[in-house]
């Protein structure tokens, strides 16, 4: 009886195993992934802002950050949690999305739905 009872357990044990997710890779390569995650966390990405058409790079960079402060003064947030905003991609006919690195990622909810407002 107890014999049985111990297979029963080995095979639930066995059984289990199988939906364990199989980790691949050597630590260092896990810890770079984690580091990697970790330094996206407080980024949002911003799509259709209009964008400027000048030549001076310190324009352009002065303007992305007036049209993040807009959204912010939407949602009651103060301009001082950006740390650095980034057009992403290269310049076109379209405008690029816009890469907002902000300094507290639980401001991050804040942004979700905001196109629905």
């Amino acid at each position: 009886m107890l014999r049985e009872s111990n297979t029963s357990d080995i095979e639930t044990l066995k059984n289990s195993m199988k939906n364990v997710p199989e980790i691949n890779g050597d630590p260092e390569t896990l810890n770079a992934e984690i580091n990697e995650r970790n330094s996206k966390v407080n980024n949002v990405m911003v799509y259709k802002l209009n964008e400027s058409n000048s030549q001076s790079l310190n324009e352009r960079i002065l303007h992305d950050k007036a049209e993040v402060v807009k959204i912010l003064d939407m949602i009651d947030i103060k301009e001082d949690v950006i740390e650095k905003v980034i057009r992403v991609g290269k310049k076109g006919t379209k405008s690029r999305p816009m890469k907002i690195i902000l300094s507290n990622s639980g401001l991050l909810g804040l942004f979700r739905g905001i196109n629905q407002r």
